[in-house]
């Protein structure tokens, strides 16, 4: 019996299988966090359920039905069937066979059915079997179904529970279709996160795309997570301006993101964030390379190619190892993941990522589809296209917009926007309303004189119709506005039974073949036709956007076929050739009109012939004779002719060939060849112009040699027959680059730039070679080539000086200020004229710019020829002036010259009239003594004006204008002052106390806009000098030799007083009093002891020895006012000659150096004169002569010039001549030093000496540039390099070993030192180059504490010219961050606005880097407001904004302060006050505090105190304030007398009794009564 109940049950199986068969299969997609859930409730004994499934994961949720306590539940487990039957406590488990994997791909096929007591689950072709307990009762099922998921829903049996991806379809549970009702939404039956189709995105591999297509698009993958840090790599292409790429989160986290179309990386470690962006824009539509490097330490991007990347590091306090998860995400997040990560502060893009990505690796693992385990809205295959990118579609006036995954939108002002040969599908899009889709338009596709039929695959109506019903097909009429140029639209005509051209069809004709196009079978592989769709409809129920005519263009994509290639010459062409040189075939001459081939199928084929002559030509492909080549070779210039003979004269003959294209061959053409003879010619020889010890190009503009040929392109070669006599030829060696000397050279050589001429030797005007150009046995005459040496220099053809005529501005043109280099000319845009001293009296303005220009403001001479450069005046000026504007003008490899526009300016005569003028005075000032300026001294009356300011424009030369203060008695120099101040007689002129009797400056009057004037006042001041100096000596204390009981002349070498006052003269210093201890002094034969300073100039005093060897003479010397005290010592001796020794002149190469005193110091005791004093040469100069030169007449500019009289070195000369200036020293040879040996002879006595001279490059003479000097940053207790990137002196022709740095003022707060090899460096280093620099030897050590700023002081030389006074600032960065504030006045009750300059930190590094301050102990007095609201916290940008104030709350309080620290990116300050000083307001009334009342005897008399009547303000510092009684009621008394608080006097009467008055008291203070007091006495 249970043996048939089993068949039975078989029976019923089948039959319930056969039955779900009979529905047609229905499939859906889920993407691992998809499910669909049908609710149900029941109890049944029997239980049936089929799924179909594909999918490739191991582990997943495929079938829950769920109870309160019962349950089924099916799912794979390692790639195997578990199932899961639960009743009550009783659980059954099926599982399919192990050898049966099933996360395959492929479509598996479960059954599970129960019947009674019996349980069966079939896979595939596998059945498995359980007998259940006996006393099992019906599956109750109280929450339903769920598939593939369970979203929400949670039961104590789902552990990890797995959401399904892959493929189900025919899922049936109690023939139930689960999916069918899940589609159409049908007993409540919800789906979520599923497609209803099988998505070809499962099939996916590694090497497959990934398309993001939506907004919300996403894809979820597992990684191994490493700890010391990953890398992350893939290819993306997108258009989209912002989106998430990848994250992966974590304790730290990483996200790579778009923003602004640039690339974003945030990587969160520990708190430690670095931020990485991309300069380069990546949203362009093309494909781009990432490389992700992160670690602990550092995070690194690399952006395609690029060798270097992006870096940032984090900080050294964090962890050292970084904590992520292993999923990540790639394309965007979870909603669920946001919004938890956005609760804890970390917002990410909402959008996701939209375009395509490949090659994704992780940790150098792969990844793709086959990784995924969650993934939403994405694609197999890379279906994103950008034809606004890859074709640029639309017109040229239009923009270009993309229209979802592959299209496009134009947007331009024309009916029509795309362009016409764009030959891809289009959508039409009404104007208004660009997302509302029309028509999608294909190109037809046509062989060459074909037909195509138009159906709706080529244009088709999308409009939905649905949205309106009135719209049918004859609604809509389609225009043919231009037929197509090749070919025709044609329309089927059921009356001639024929198709006609076509004017207008609708959709019915599109739809039953009733319209062709045919084209004509020209060589055309485009063709189109403009058409217009135009939509008839009610306005009232139609969009009126839709309504109307639409424009379109209708393309067709023709197919060519093959025609016989068509070969025609011209018959005045002709192939025209030059004996022995190959002419290149031109696409002019040979050319094929055949546009069905390739250019490499189309074979010429040269006919042999029986001339004689055509033997010696032939065709040359790559240089290899050929008979036949292709038209392809001919278009890339690889075919030539070559005619190898020689001739005497021309002659011609003809070329036979035809063309074929492979399958067709045309006619047989002659082509004319003619012969010519090679000739050459010259046809550039400009030399060169060049200056000396320098070498320059030869470029075939200088030198080359034409021929007859049509290819200019022969290279000539040149053979020098005479080389040059002060320099070389040099051909560049591309092997190592160098130069090496040459006798001939090239064409080629010369257009490549490898042939230079380098002067080696003289100083010559000129210099030259001889050369023979030849080409093969083709040869030239000689030619002499020139080298011209010449100095680059910058020179002006303008005048210095322009008049203004009544305007107030003038442009600078090129006729005013133009400078120019010669003998070469410059671009006006490298002519650079930099501000030395701006205009007084107005500005240069630049066009565009509303400030003038400063000192250091640069313009070129490009903006002066551009008009772009004007001066102008302040005000309207109503007097004369001379305007200055000093300028240095540059231009690179010439020396800097200065230059100088003089403005002259003279108002309107009108203008002058309408001043009021007066007889002014000038200034009368003692020498060293101040005179103060008045209205007087003033040209104009200041009568109508109340407000002026004067500037000083024009500074006195012996003076300043200063402000004088009585009571302190100081003078403060001034720049400028007021019309109150002139008035108040503060303004003074201040002698500077130098011997000058006359000066002069001017004055700036400048009014109000209101008023406009500008006035230039000339001060004259007249100078009353005083003697008040006294003689000084001016020549070093010498010995006066003479010979022993001789005479010799007195000379001002050895005794020369002076006296600095300027009316004084050699003749008023006397000496008097003068005595010798061994000799006299005598004039003119007769003893004297007194003698002026003209005796001593004029060589009148002689000294005549007797007595001891040593001596010394006194005197007293004096002006007539002042007297001083004067020893010379006198030394005897036998007659001698010596010569000391004196350093090296500097002589600059190629020039002379004139010899002076100072380089022949004679010391004898001889007396003789100067032309007795004479010099043999016993050394001449080695690498220069001794020469005299006279002066001639002086140059155009003010310069002398010498002329040389003699072109051989002197071997004689006299001291005359040195003191004369007329001996000079002539370089002539490149050395380093030199010198001239001599002898001088007096008197037969004689002694030896020598001259040194060192020799320096004219390259030394031109400036040192400051090319980097830069803040030094140091942190506090540390030491820091100073590289070339913060100190750099730079001279293009120096080695930075001879530029010298010496520090003139030593670091404060620490020291300079230099890192060497060896021990005896100094501690603190003061001399140092540039190359230690360079070498990264230099170092500042900060050795102070509580320091913020520290400086040097250093000059630079390279021993000619010098850098002085320069300054390198350095700021030390302290260990903690001290801020400074200001004591700020708060008027009581009151509010102040806090400003950036009361809160500033110590250091200056920290300026700019303060974001916050946050108020640690709030004031007591009142509070911190920041717009409307009391605030705790506020940032730098809301007080610089001045948007931060505090408000005082009125207390008597004299002080209130706030403690608040200042943030930094990763510092905080130290806490610090900010103190608030507050200004107190007389704002409550005083207090009566004593009235005691009076006893006075008859007649007596009482002093009142303040023990009788008191009173007391609240906020009085304790001053007397003001007590007064008014209305006083006289009863029995006399009135009060005085009145103070302090003491009162009340005389009594002499009347007994009582005695009363009644007193209204005032008691004042400011503007506070009280009143009404009665005082009983």
């Amino acid at each position: 019996m249970s043996r048939l109940r089993g068949l039975g049950w078989l029976w019923l199986a089948l039959l319930a299988i056969l039955q779900l068969q009979t529905v047609a299969a229905m499939k859906v997609s889920l993407f691992g966090d998809g499910y669909v859930s049908m609710p149900l409730q029941e109890a049944k004994m029997s239980t049936n359920i089929r799924v179909k499934f594909r999918t490739r994961q191991e582990n997943a949720l495929l079938f829950l039905a769920a109870g309160r306590t019962d349950y089924c539940l099916l799912r794979l487990e390692s790639g195997l069937i578990s199932f899961s039957y639960k009743i009550e406590r009783d659980v059954v488990q099926l599982r399919s066979p192990k050898k049966q994997k099933l996360n395959d791909l492929e479509w598996h096929d479960v059954a599970v059915q129960r019947f009674e007591n019996n349980i069966t689950l079939q896979v595939d072709g596998y059945i498995m079997r359980k007998q259940l307990p006996g006393d099992l009762t019906a599956l109750n099922i109280h929450f339903g179904t769920f598939l593939g998921g369970v979203g929400d829903f949670s039961a104590e049996f789902l552990n990890d529970v797995i959401g399904f991806r892959g493929c189900i379809s025919d899922v049936f549970y109690n023939n139930i279709n689960i999916i069918k009702r899940a589609k159409d939404r049908t007993s409540h039956t919800t789906s979520t996160g599923v497609s209803w189709t099988c998505s070809t995105e499962f099939d996916g591999t590694i090497q497959d795309s990934i398309s993001f297509l939506k907004n919300d698009s996403y894809s979820l993958m597992l990684k191994e997570s490493h700890a010391i840090g990953e890398t992350l790599s893939l290819q993306f292409r997108t258009m989209a301006n912002a989106g998430v790429v990848f994250f992966n989160g974590g304790f730290d986290f990483i996200l790579l993101e778009i923003e602004d179309q640039r690339l974003k990386v945030t990587f969160n470690k520990a708190g430690s964030v670095v931020q990485l962006m991309t300069n380069e824009h990546i949203s362009d539509g093309k494909w781009h390379r990432v490389l992700l490097r992160y670690n602990a330490a550092m995070a690194e991007l690399i952006l395609d190619d690029a060798t270097s990347g992006y870096r940032g590091a984090h900080a050294n306090e964090t962890k050292a190892s970084i904590n992520l998860e292993k999923s990540v995400f790639f394309g965007g997040v979870q909603e669920e993941m946001r919004r938890r990560l956005s609760g804890k502060g970390l917002r990410i893009n909402e959008i996701s990522f939209k375009g395509c990505m490949r090659e994704i690796r992780v940790n150098d693992l792969p990844l793709g589809f086959a990784e995924m385990t969650i993934s939403r809205s994405l694609a197999l295959s890379c279906l994103w296209k950008y034809p606004c990118v890859e074709h640029n579609p639309c017109l040229k006036s239009g923009v270009c917009s993309q229209h979802g995954v592959d299209g496009f939108i134009c947007y331009c002002d024309q009916s029509y926007c795309i362009k016409a040969d764009f030959q891809g599908p289009f959508k039409i899009f009404t104007e208004t309303s660009p997302e509302l889709e029309l028509l999608y338009v294909s190109p037809m596709q046509l062989l060459e004189g074909g037909t195509s039929f138009l159906s709706p695959h080529y244009i088709d109506l999308i409009l939905d119709l649905r949205r309106f019903p009135s719209i049918n097909e004859q609604s809509i009429i389609f225009h043919v506005i231009h037929q197509p140029k090749y070919g025709q639209l044609l329309q089927y005509s059921p009356e001639k039974t024929n198709f006609v051209p076509c004017r207008t069809f609708n959709l019915v004709d599109l739809a039953t073949d009733k319209l062709k196009y045919v084209h004509n079978g020209q060589e055309n592989f485009n063709d189109h036709a403009t058409l217009d769709m135009q939509v008839f409809g009610d306005l009232h129920k139609i969009p009126e956007n839709i309504l109307g005519k639409h424009r379109f263009l209708l393309h067709a994509n023709i197919t060519p076929i093959n025609d016989p290639p068509q070969l025609k010459l011209h018959s005045h062409k002709i192939l025209r050739v030059i004996e022995g040189i190959e002419r290149v075939l031109d696409v002019d001459l040979f050319n094929i009109d055949d546009p069905d081939s390739e250019p490499g199928n189309l074979i010429y084929t040269i006919l042999p012939t029986q001339n004689s002559r055509e033997t010696f030509g032939c065709f040359m492909v790559g240089g290899v004779t050929t008979s036949t080549f292709s038209q392809a070779d001919v278009n890339v210039g690889k075919v030539s002719y070559l005619y190898n003979s020689t001739t005497a004269e021309s002659f011609s003959y003809q070329l036979q060939l035809h063309v074929s294209d492979g399958i067709e061959t045309s006619d047989t053409v002659y082509l004319p060849v003619s012969v010519h003879p090679l000739e050459l010619r010259l046809v550039n020889n400009t030399g060169l112009i060049m200056i000396h010890k320098s070498s320059l190009l030869l470029s075939p503009a200088n030198l080359s040699i034409g021929t007859n040929a049509v290819d200019e392109h022969i290279d000539i070669r040149y053979d020098v027959v005479k080389a040059p006599q002060h320099g070389v030829l040099q051909r560049l060696r591309q092997i190592d680059g160098s130069w090496v000397n040459v006798d001939w050279f090239s064409d080629s050589q010369l257009l490549l730039g490898h042939i230079r001429y380098l002067h080696s030797s003289d100083f010559p005007w000129q210099d030259e070679f001889k050369f023979i150009a030849s080409f093969g046995f083709v040869t030239t005459q000689t030619f002499d080539f020139r080298i011209t040496f010449t100095r680059l220099r910058i020179t002006s053809s303008r005048p210095s000086q322009i008049s203004i005529d009544g305007s107030r501005e003038i442009l600078l043109t090129s006729d005013i200020l133009a400078y120019q280099t010669t003998p070469i000319g410059s671009f006006p845009r490298s002519v650079i004229y930099k501000i030395t001293k701006p205009t007084r009296y107005g500005g240069i303005f630049v066009e565009g710019s509303r400030k003038a220009a400063k000192q250091l403001d640069s313009f070129t001479q490009q903006d002066i020829e551009k008009r772009r450069i004007r001066y102008q005046t302040h005000h309207t000026s109503y007097s004369s002036f001379a305007d200055h504007l000093e300028f240095v003008v540059s231009v690179a490899e010439c020396d800097d010259v200065t230059g100088t526009l003089e403005i002259n300016y003279r108002p309107p005569e009108e203008l002058i009239t309408k001043l009021s003028y007066q007889n002014h005075e000038p200034l009368q000032v003692q020498e060293g003594e101040r005179a103060l300026i008045t209205k007087n001294h003033f040209a104009i009356r200041f009568n109508v004006y109340e407000s002026l300011q004067f500037q000083v424009s024009k500074s006195p030369e012996h003076g300043v204008i200063c402000k004088y203060d009585e009571q302190t008695g100081l003078t403060v120099p001034v720049e400028g002052f007021t019309l109150e101040q002139l008035f108040r007689n503060d303004i003074y002129y201040c002698h500077d106390d130098t011997e000058s009797t006359r000066d002069n400056f001017e004055l700036l009057i400048l009014s109000g806009d209101e008023t406009d004037l500008q006035f230039v006042s000339n001060m004259e001041v007249h100078i009353k000098l005083v003697n008040d100096n006294e003689p000084y000596r001016t020549a070093v204390e010498r010995v006066f030799h003479v010979v022993r009981n001789g005479i010799r002349t007195l000379n001002p070498t050895v005794l020369q007083y002076l006296d600095a006052d300027v009316n004084t003269n050699h003749t008023d210093i006397h000496y008097i009093h003068v005595s010798s201890t061994n000799g006299a002094f005598y004039k003119s034969g007769h003893y004297v002891d007194s003698f002026t300073q003209d005796d001593i100039a004029n060589r009148r005093i002689m000294f005549q020895h007797t007595g001891a060897d040593s001596g010394t003479a006194s005197f007293i010397v004096t002006d007539r006012e002042y007297e001083v005290n004067g020893l010379l010592e006198i030394r005897a001796s036998d007659p001698f000659v010596s010569m000391l020794a004196t350093n090296a002149s500097i002589v600059q190469e190629g020039k002379f150096v004139v010899l002076k005193n100072k380089d022949f110091i004679l010391e004898t005791n001889l007396d003789m004169k100067l032309d007795e004093i004479y010099y043999e040469v016993i050394k001449p100069p080695s690498y220069g002569i001794l020469m005299y030169l006279s002066r001639a007449n002086e140059g155009e500019n003010g310069t002398t010039i010498y002329k040389a009289t003699n072109y051989t070195s002197l071997s004689n000369f006299t001291h005359l001549d040195i003191e004369r200036e007329r001996l000079v020293y002539w370089n002539t040879e490149i050395a380093s030093m030199d010198k001239v040996r001599y002898r001088v002879h007096i008197k037969n006595i004689t002694a030896e000496g020598e001259v040194m001279f060192r020799i320096y490059p004219s390259a030394y003479w031109e400036p040192l540039q400051v090319k980097q000097n830069h803040t030094l940053y140091v942190e506090e207790s540390t030491s820091v390099l100073i590289s070339r990137d913060v100190l750099e002196v730079v001279h293009p022709n120096i080695s930075p070993g001879d530029i010298t740095f010496l520090v003139t003022s030593s670091p404060m707060h620490g020291y300079l030192e230099m890192q060497s090899m060896s021990f005896d460096d100094e501690y603190n280093c003061k001399v140092f180059d540039q190359s230690s620099v360079n070498t990264e030897k230099m170092f500042y050590i900060q050795a102070g504490v509580n320091q913020s700023v520290d400086y040097f002081v250093f000059d630079v030389t390279n021993g000619i010219t010098w850098l002085r006074q320069l300054m390198l600032k350095i700021v030390i960065i302290p260990e903690k961050l001290y801020m400074h504030s200001n004591i700020i006045s708060v008027v009581e009750g009151k509010t102040v606005q806090l400003s950036p300059t009361d809160i500033q930190p110590y250091s200056e590094y920290y300026r700019g880097k303060i974001l916050e301050y946050i108020v640690t102990i709030t004031p007591n007095s009142g509070h911190i407001l920041a717009g409307n609201s009391k605030v705790k916290r506020f940032t730098q940008k809301q007080l610089e904004q001045g948007n931060i104030q505090y408000v005082h709350n009125g207390s008597e309080n004299a002080t209130d302060s706030f403690t608040l620290v200042a943030m930094a990116r990763n510092k905080e300050s130290v806490p610090f006050e900010l103190e608030f000083a507050v200004v107190p307001v007389n704002d409550e009334e005083p207090m009566m505090v004593t009235n005691t009342g009076l006893q006075v005897w008859n007649g007596g008399r009482y002093v009142i105190r303040n023990t009788d009547l008191g009173s007391r303000l609240r906020h009085s510092t304790g001053e007397s304030h003001l007590c007064c009684a008014t209305h006083i009621r006289r009863l029995l008394g006399k009135e009060i007398r005085t009145t103070t608080q302090n003491r009162t006097v009340y005389p009594g009467s002499n009347q007994p009794g009582g005695n009363m008055f009644y007193a209204r008291l005032q008691l004042q203070e400011k503007r506070t009564i009280v009143c009404g007091y009665r005082w009983l006495i």
